[in-house]
């Protein structure tokens, strides 16, 4: 489904408006998907494990914009792939191998 339900429009709305119950449903809806996408691209337990806590706290910073979100997992999905991209150049400038498997 390309647009967010009904649902998901109403938790978007409440967490906007600084609802943590709304937040904890959509880390528990998203959160494993997240997870993972960050192993498969990341390669590591930890590092995937650090991407989801670091996605869902920017989602927390800026849920005051959510309720403009008309595609959550999209937008999610966006964030996630844009963070972990994020992670693999940090870590290719650290001389850390980016791929530890």
């Amino acid at each position: 489904m390309n647009t967010s339900t009904k649902q998901e429009q109403d938790l978007l709305i409440r967490l906007s408006e600084g609802d943590s119950a709304a937040f904890a449903e959509l880390f528990h809806a998203y959160s494993d998907r997240v997870y993972a996408t960050a192993l498969r691209l990341m390669g590591s337990h930890t590092y995937a494990e650090e991407i989801v806590q670091e996605v869902f706290m920017k989602i927390w910073l800026t849920r005051h914009t959510l309720h403009q979100v008309t595609y959550f997992r999209a937008y999610l999905f966006t964030t996630a792939r844009n963070h972990i991209f994020n992670c693999l150049k940090q870590l290719a400038r650290s001389g850390q191998p980016v791929f530890p498997w």
